[in-house]
């Protein structure tokens, strides 16, 4: 389930730094079979990097962010416990590369549509092997992908390059994506809400005060 989210949390990224407008807040949650209980975070967004915070109540007093930087490829997550500051720094492997080598989805458009946190979307069908992910696309949002999907070939050609041709359909992020696991029947879900635009204060994205280490590069 972390690749899963660790994969749709840089490519939302991509999304939003097409967007070069956007600078924002947004509320993510995640759900599935195989969580004991949904998992809450914000998520903020400026300059080609986010930060997400976890739920307090679910950290049981301690504080935990994590940084994505996608210009360089790496997350830090910065830990607070009791006072105690400690951060891990990991660089996150190209994942284009992987995409590349995984099997092409077939993605069908439908004419079904609904409103999400006051967002008109669109679904859209992504589907391999092992996998069926229904994506709410919004379309009234100024995220043009089609620049994205166009740069993201992989080292053989194809992956996410191969995707170029649906960015069409694909005007904004997912306000809400469910991934089933064909062979086990499980589903996981991830909400975008409460979208708000305006100015992050740059202590989002600071270290200053933890004591960072390197951890080895995220698969």
């Amino acid at each position: 389930m972390k690749k899963l989210v660790l994969a749709f949390l840089m490519l939302l990224g991509f999304q939003l730094s097409v967007a070069q407008s956007f600078t924002g807040s947004f509320k993510m949650q995640i759900s599935g079979d195989n969580m004991k209980q949904p998992v809450e975070m914000m998520c903020y967004y400026k300059d080609k990097k986010m930060a997400t915070v976890m739920s307090p109540e679910q950290m049981k007093g301690g504080k935990v962010r994590t940084i994505f930087d996608y210009d360089a490829q790496e997350t830090t997550m910065l830990m607070d416990m009791n006072g105690n500051k400690m951060g891990f720094k990991s660089k996150i492997k190209d994942l284009q590369a992987k995409m590349a080598e995984a099997e092409k989805p077939k993605i069908t458009e439908t004419n079904e549509t609904r409103t999400i946190d006051g967002h008109i979307c669109k679904k859209l069908i992504s589907e391999t092997e092992h996998s069926i992910i229904d994506m709410w696309i919004a379309q009234d949002m100024d995220f043009n992908l089609q620049s994205v999907f166009a740069n993201m070939k992989g080292a053989k050609g194809g992956g996410m390059g191969d995707m170029a041709r649906y960015a069409k359909y694909m005007k904004g992020p997912s306000l809400e994506t469910t991934v089933t696991d064909k062979q086990k029947g499980t589903k996981t879900t991830i909400m975008i809400k409460d979208i708000q635009k305006g100015n992050i204060p740059e202590e989002m994205f600071s270290t200053e005060g933890y004591t960072i280490m390197d951890k080895p590069a995220m698969e």
